[in-house]
């Protein structure tokens, strides 16, 4: 897989060199890298992820998104009979592992908690051409039925929706460290372990809430904690506090963002959304960060409130835990008129 990038870096290089003279290249910032993403065809050992961290969290992304293009061929292909997304109707799954950093800048050794931290996206240029108001408002009933908690402020020159980090994964789990290590091997971070199918924890020393329900299934055991945590963040509990010492692994969903067209598909009702025209030139986003309580958000009728209006600020080094972006070449173009 690593000749595959440095062939496609050098395509690009190749390409930027050959369209400078019009002013046309996109280049890469210097703090920026290409990272894997895979198809759901890999198998565990040829799954790809990545090892990062930042001031506040250190960890392991994976990153499956349906239909792109093989990390091993650099080919679309279809979803093979056992592959991850064979038989299902999600088009994206992200999983973070890793464990918050002991040192919480700002926080002057304050314990952070869980109703503190919030995951979305977070804009620093204000919105496209958006879809008429009654496609809008459709759209945040969709997105509010599976996140109650969302925060989305539509105007405004830095846009954002925010819900929060304790009830939107799919699956939250908590280990010690030695519990850790002795289901993967003694390794501080597994990529196998990623790749393997998640599953809501069981136990209750694994659950973010230290409370594990009893139903049969993954999908149930996550509504009781969605549900519970929702509670804890609306009264803004200081409870569950981050354990430092501990490994946390977090798996998003999304099945709405089709990522070959780039549109979020709404039902046969409201129909599909270019996402191109509202990005206005910025990429999807896979983040987390702490946000600190505001008073009030300025916004119109588009602007769902919660919770006093608490939304995420731009992230930035300091209070980020993650921040990937994902580019679309439909994003390109308006990229280039409005940054260069």
């Amino acid at each position: 897989w690593w000749d595959i990038v440095q062939q496609q870096q050098q395509q690009q290089q190749d390409n930027d060199t050959a369209n400078k003279n019009e002013n046309h290249s996109h280049h890469i910032c210097q703090e920026c890298m290409l990272l894997p993403i895979n198809n759901g065809n890999e198998s565990k050992d040829q799954t790809l992820v990545t090892d990062f961290e930042s001031p506040l969290f250190e960890g392991t992304l994976l990153l499956r998104i349906r239909h792109a293009p093989s990390n091993m061929t650099g080919q679309v292909e279809e979803d093979a009979a056992n592959g991850y997304f064979h038989g299902m109707n999600r088009r994206y799954q992200a999983v973070i592992q890793g464990k918050f950093r002991t040192t919480i800048p700002e926080q002057q050794q304050q314990a952070l908690s869980m109703t503190e931290c919030v995951t979305g996206m977070s804009f620093y240029r204000k919105y496209g051409k958006l879809p008429p108001k009654w496609i809008v408002k459709g759209a945040l009933k969709v997105l509010s039925f599976f996140a109650p908690q969302l925060d989305c402020q539509m105007d405004g020159d830095a846009p954002c929706s925010i819900t929060p980090l304790g009830s939107t994964p799919q699956v939250l789990k908590v280990e010690s460290q030695d519990k850790f290590n002795k289901n993967n091997g003694n390794n501080n971070t597994s990529g196998n372990s990623l790749a393997s199918m998640q599953e809501e924890p069981t136990l209750a020393n694994e659950t973010l809430l230290g409370e594990a329900s009893d139903a049969s299934t993954s999908l149930t055991r996550a509504r009781f904690r969605k549900k519970a945590f929702d509670k804890l963040y609306v009264a803004k509990s200081k409870d569950p506090q981050i354990d430092p010492t501990k490994v946390y692994t977090f798996e998003f969903l999304q099945h709405l963002v089709n990522f070959t067209e780039m549109e979020i598909e709404l039902g046969s009702f409201l129909g599909s959304v270019q996402l191109a025209e509202v990005l206005n030139g910025q990429p999807l986003q896979i983040m987390a960060a702490t946000t600190q309580q505001q008073s009030q958000h300025e916004g119109n009728g588009d602007t769902k409130k919660k919770n006093g209006g608490r939304m995420a600020s731009t992230v930035n080094n300091k209070n980020a835990l993650w921040a990937f972006d994902i580019w679309h070449e439909k994003l390109i173009p308006a990229s280039l008129k409005h940054d260069g």
